[in-house]
């Protein structure tokens, strides 16, 4: 038996009702805010950011010796995260699969450009 005029209207009001709430729904909703790593920190900020959680006198001491990424307005110091990740992040240490991937591109890239000289 076929659906009615009627049923069809029906079903077709039902899906405009929950496509309505279902976007309600969605616009209601605050998107996610991805993390600003842009954000600046003061000292305190920082020394709470870091994951080694280093004392006040720690940060002057690396900013006198300028390891660290900073700036400063007036006597304040100000440190930008996205510097601050990049400093912490070189202080990876390769593993040793990522030692011998890097010995072996090189020598192979040595081996290729010998075998072009030796061509010529």
């Amino acid at each position: 038996m076929k659906p009615t005029i009627e049923q069809h209207l029906e079903m077709i009001l039902e899906f405009c009702k929950d496509a309505s709430s279902k976007l309600q729904l969605l616009t209601s909703t605050k998107p996610a805010q991805p993390e600003d790593n842009n954000q600046w920190l003061n000292l305190e900020e920082l020394c709470k950011y870091r994951p080694d959680k280093p004392a006040k006198a720690t940060v002057y001491a690396e900013v006198q010796a300028k390891k660290i990424p900073y700036y400063k307005k007036g006597k304040k110091l100000m440190f930008r995260r996205s510097e601050i990740d990049k400093w912490l992040m070189e202080g990876k240490r390769k593993t040793l699969i990522e030692t011998e991937k890097e010995i072996a591109d090189h020598t192979d890239a040595y081996l290729l450009s010998r075998k072009r000289a030796s061509k010529k």
